[in-house]
């Protein structure tokens, strides 16, 4: 007789068929998972509103852990007894960075002071604001195109692995680095007059 097989507890799932995109309805949708990004998102769905943080990378943080250059400067004032400036989530941040020895301070030059942070522990810190909050996080996930009605973004489409997600919602933060959000609408992107742009992120 045939050995009984157990099946593999869990749930069956399979790749969406061709063409096929989730749609997601929210209050606000940031574009953009870097420190401005996640303090909007997290800020936001604090206030009770329904949150979508997209971005391009494969993990939240943007330039603040992808670029391992791991400092924060002009958080404090300058002098001989800096105070801190800069509050909200960036405060958090500090505080609870500083308890887990994941950042340390350094004195640079004219009585400046910098941060130094571990970049896995922000990273962490990230995560875990965010998921406390309640923000949906969709990584990996590249702008493909945006529906404007005039002046006003509609939806957001984004391309993952896994699919296209489309998102609805009341209003979108470009959070971006490099206006890819304002640009992709359409909308008026301004840049320096002396310099010219070359790449962009495009979160």
């Amino acid at each position: 007789a045939a050995p009984s097989v157990t099946p593999f507890p869990g749930v069956v799932v399979r790749r969406r068929a061709q063409g096929e995109k989730v749609a997601v309805d929210c209050d606000a949708c940031v574009v953009g998972s870097g420190a401005a990004g996640a303090s909007a998102a997290i800020e936001a769905a604090r206030l009770g509103r329904r949150v979508v943080l997209l971005d391009g990378a494969p993990a939240v943080g943007g330039q603040a852990t992808g670029a391992i250059i791991d400092t924060f400067c002009g958080f404090y004032s300058n002098g001989p007894r800096p105070e801190l400036l800069t509050f909200g989530i960036a405060e958090e941040i500090v505080r609870d960075l500083t308890r887990t020895d994941a950042m340390a301070r350094i004195e640079g030059r004219r009585n400046t002071l910098i941060l130094y942070y571990r970049h896995t522990a922000l990273q962490r810190w990230l995560e875990e604001a965010l998921a406390a909050a309640g923000v949906t996080v969709i990584t990996g996930a590249l702008l493909s195109r945006v529906e404007a009605d005039g002046a006003r973004i509609a939806a957001v489409g984004a391309m993952t692995r896994h699919g296209e997600v489309e998102v609805r919602a009341r209003a979108y933060v470009d959070a971006t680095g490099d206006a890819a959000l304002a640009w992709q609408a359409g909308l008026a992107v301004h840049e320096p007059a002396s310099e010219t742009i070359y790449g962009s992120q495009n979160g």
